[in-house]
């Protein structure tokens, strides 16, 4: 990755982003960090939550779609992961830029 990477983070079920928080610490400086929150969880808690992955993936996609260009990866952890999985599929269905990691 070159830079100016984006790293777009997903929580597993039930908490927010921030949880990635401390990772800031390890990365190199050319790698900034987007938490990704689905509705009703961390910075986006005020939202009604999404019941379906598909129903987060493209709220996800519409909140971010102007970030979702140039180098980036997704990483999830547990739930998170399979939303990491079906946006990268979404991405890449609607012609969109895909991650490359």
């Amino acid at each position: 990755m070159s830079a100016n990477n984006r790293l777009f983070l997903l929580p597993y079920a039930g908490v927010g982003a921030q949880v990635f928080l401390p990772l800031r610490k390890y990365l190199p400086p050319d790698i900034s960090i987007v938490l990704l929150d689905p509705p009703g969880h961390g910075a986006r808690s005020g939202k009604t939550p999404l019941t379906s992955i598909e129903d987060i993936v493209t709220d996800l996609i519409n909140l971010h779609r102007q970030e979702f260009i140039g180098n980036f990866a997704i990483f999830g952890h547990s739930y998170g992961g399979r939303i990491a999985d079906r946006l990268t599929r979404k991405l890449i269905d609607q012609g969109l830029s895909t991650p490359s990691h």
